[in-house]
């Protein structure tokens, strides 16, 4: 790392791993429906069914959010298992 000062690596972790020069950045779970965001940005719901994919039940999408607590990695990774 020090060779390349300019370099910068995101890892995500549930917990800290207090290495040095170590960052915390808290993201926050997305809201389950779009009309819960206040911002209008999409929920949970809808990430999850984009990630199942076409013909994915709109339930299972919700599982998935739920399941995934909003967390937009988790989602993509909960998805992504079950598409698997």
């Amino acid at each position: 790392m020090t060779a390349r000062p300019s370099l910068h690596v995101v890892i995500t972790s549930k917990a800290p791993l207090d290495l040095p020069g170590e960052q915390l950045l808290h993201v926050a779970p997305l809201p389950l429906a779009d009309d819960d965001a206040s911002d209008g940005s999409a929920g949970a719901v809808r990430l999850a069914a984009d990630r199942l994919g076409p013909g994915a039940p709109h339930e299972l999408a919700v599982r998935t959010a739920r399941l995934a607590a909003g967390v937009p990695l988790a989602i993509e990774l909960e998805a992504g298992a079950i598409g698997g």
